[in-house]
């Protein structure tokens, strides 16, 4: 194995200027309904998007009130991504019985 000493091998150029990863945007609560209620942290609104968790696109909705409730697209392990009108994103899953 060589390792060229002009590089360091502990870290690797990203380019994260695009985005922003954020963990406290919103925050989601399911009942056993069925209904997420999403609660906005941040008044930013946005769009949260909805996936199986082999990667199947379910859904899109617009997220403008600080409280919304959506009804689930389905029942299992979701993955959401919200990006706000900022482009920060925050990303999670979810658990709908």
């Amino acid at each position: 194995l060589y390792q060229n000493p002009e590089y360091d091998t502990c870290s690797f150029p990203s380019n994260t200027d695009r985005f922003v990863l954020q963990r406290d945007l919103l925050t989601l609560f399911v009942s056993d309904d069925g209904i997420i209620n999403i609660r906005l942290i941040t008044s930013i609104p946005g769009e949260i998007s909805f996936y199986t968790i082999d990667g199947k696109h379910l859904v899109n909705e617009k997220v403008e009130t600080s409280d919304q409730t959506i009804c689930a697209p389905t029942n299992g392990l979701l993955i959401y991504r919200f990006v706000n009108s900022k482009q920060q994103i925050q990303t999670g899953k979810v658990l709908v019985k």
